[in-house]
């Protein structure tokens, strides 16, 4: 079997790599950002009908999708490289804020009660970018 050459870039890619490992990747990733996207959707639905849980501004969901692309990426880094690097770190520290205001708007929580809850994150973002590191 002969090397073709990437479209984008002129690289080769080697035969047994079907599409090169980047463009299998993106893929995977938008798989993955769908089938979160489906699930947090669900969650939401199901908390509403089986308990009663109401779920306000809807538009918050919207903030979600940065975030569980944010989540995909750490999770993409975390597989690429067998272990959890400051790149998977940084993704997951973002995903996981990113998710803390979106479940503040949606439940309508107070900023004033909750604001501690930044610095946990945040603190858990770095003690997880230290530890990789290591």
């Amino acid at each position: 079997m002969e090397n073709k050459t990437g479209p984008e870039t002129g690289e080769i890619i080697p035969p047994n790599v079907p599409g090169g490992g980047k463009r299998d990747s993106l893929k995977h990733t938008g798989s993955l950002t769908g089938a979160f996207i489906l699930i947090v959707i669900g969650i939401i639905f199901l908390l509403d009908n089986a308990w009663g849980i109401k779920v306000g501004n809807w538009w918050a969901l919207l903030i979600l999708i940065p975030a569980i692309a944010a989540f995909s990426r750490a999770w993409s880094s975390y597989r690429q490289r067998k272990v959890f690097n400051p790149e998977a770190a940084s993704s997951l520290t973002g995903g996981l804020i990113l998710s803390l205001v979106a479940f503040i708007f949606l439940f309508n929580l107070d900023w004033g009660k909750v604001w501690p809850a930044f610095l946990v994150v945040i603190g858990l973002g770095a003690l997880i970018g230290a530890l990789s590191r290591h």
